[in-house]
């Protein structure tokens, strides 16, 4: 059996240009119906769905999002004329024509809120604009079951106009392809990890003499800062470097390393996006005493943001991390596969990860900028301004960081996490000044859609 074959001379004709071929009576010239994916909503969620393109020979093809990662399922398989042919190769008069078993194209139901999720939108671009960001990030879940509920970034596309943009990097999801240093919403996660493994206890306090030596390293604070003794609340508080790299040093490169790998970092995590990256976790063989303690505070380690925010989710839910998804369900007339909430491991005990989460609640509530939300809502979170590697060379750029803020209300049983990350800010360079107040904006337009409670206190 062999395919039949046939030609395509021509796309995209207009109706005139149809119609004038058809008059001509041109024998073996047939036409055939296009298909072509509209995207109703333009760019709404366009980073999480993708669009369809065409490869090389002008064949649809899903692209980015969940139009690629799905493809195979979204379009189905089409039904193939076949003919029957001798020994020779010659088409038999006469002989069987079959046609291929078609496969029904499947559905994806997100777990996107749409209202939600264009609120979020368009906040975080007026925020990218405010601060003049290169671009912004954020990812909105829930603790307990993975679920995210809205993810975007900005600059975005309309899908339905793909081919004008110029840039390529505009249809990349950076909430999960963009890998960068994450910087000190590390440190809640250290503290955890020492407190899990008695390295240190509650009661710890460390001594800042404003700076720490390790090999031919220097670690200093934020503007060469010096806290003298602070314990734990003190170091979340004001996000001391030394005292973190302190820690992380007691527990060493190997337990480091495996409670990274428990916490997402460093592998896809396979929500169903085509262009999720894994991250960079280098094995602890090649670490250093140095390399423990950057990674102590975010560098040296690299993740993207969904990474970030899962690993922070597991303080949020009582020390166990659920696997985020964003895809619900798969289904067409035939068959339904539902995707349902699982953990993706039990990481800190809930004695621990509920400790951590009112220590940032604390340390986040006694800044200025928190102000406004005190007795009416309980917010905890940790920031992160991190310097951005250079490309061409060994150090970090000068004047380019990322800013990142993480945060979860009501602290004792969260009904989101959100994080909020801006790309090499231009107006200011501190995550308290530009990824806080970003998250802020956009937790109030969207705090009462998704019934966040207020304080009881």
């Amino acid at each position: 059996m062999q395919e039949l074959a046939y030609l395509v001379i021509a796309r995209g004709l207009q109706r005139s240009e149809k119609l004038r071929i058809q008059r001509a009576n041109l024998i073996g010239v047939y036409f055939k119906q296009n298909v072509e994916r509209m995207y109703p909503n333009g760019k709404l969620a366009s980073h999480v769905i993708g669009f369809v393109g065409r490869n090389i020979r002008g064949d649809s093809v899903g692209l980015y999002g969940v139009e690629g990662f799905f493809w195979g399922d979204l379009k189905g398989k089409a039904g193939v004329t076949k003919r029957e042919k001798s020994i020779s190769g010659q088409t038999i008069a006469g002989g069987q024509y079959k046609l291929a078993v078609l496969r029904e194209g499947k559905n994806i139901m997100l777990s996107i809120r749409s209202g939600l999720q264009a609120k979020v939108e368009q906040v975080l671009a007026q925020q990218v604009k405010k601060f003049k960001a290169k671009s912004g990030s954020v990812i909105v879940m829930v603790p307990q079951t993975g679920e995210i509920l809205a993810m975007a970034n900005y600059p975005s596309y309309d899908p339905n106009k793909y081919w004008e943009y110029k840039d390529f990097r505009v249809f990349k999801n950076l909430a999960v392809s963009s890998v960068y240093e994450y910087g000190s919403v590390q440190k809640p996660l250290t503290l955890a990890m020492a407190l899990q493994e008695k390295k240190i206890n509650k009661d710890f306090k460390c001594n800042d003499t404003g700076s720490l030596k390790v090999l031919d390293k220097v670690v200093y604070n934020w503007a060469y800062a010096r806290y003298g003794w602070i314990d734990l609340l003190g170091i979340l508080e004001h996000s001391d470097n030394v005292c973190a790299a302190k820690i992380g040093l007691k527990l060493g490169a190997k337990s480091m390393y495996e409670y990274f790998r428990k916490l997402g970092v460093g592998h896809m995590l396979n929500i169903g996006l085509q262009d999720e990256e894994t991250g960079y976790l280098k094995d602890y063989k090649l670490w250093n005493k140095a390399d423990i303690a950057v990674a102590s505070f975010g560098q040296m380690v690299s993740a993207t943001p969904l990474q970030v925010l899962s690993a922070l989710s597991t303080i949020a839910n009582h020390g166990v991390r659920m696997q985020p998804f964003i895809v619900k369900k798969v289904f067409n007339s035939e068959e339904e596969i539902k995707f349902k909430p699982y953990a993706a491991a039990s990481v800190f005990s809930r004695d621990i990860a509920d400790h951590i989460a009112y220590l940032m609640y604390k340390a986040t509530m006694r800044q200025s900028i928190w102000a406004r939300y005190r007795g009416v809502y309980e917010i905890a979170g940790k920031t992160g301004t991190a310097q951005i590697p250079k490309k061409d060379g060994i150090g970090y750029e000068e004047d380019k960081v990322n800013t990142t803020f993480v945060g979860f209300v009501p602290y004792r049983e969260p009904v989101i996490i959100m994080l909020v990350r801006l790309e090499e800010p231009k107006k200011y360079q501190l995550a308290s000044q530009t990824a806080v107040p970003a998250w802020q904006a956009i937790f109030e337009a969207i705090k009462d859609e998704l019934g966040v409670p207020r304080s009881s206190n």
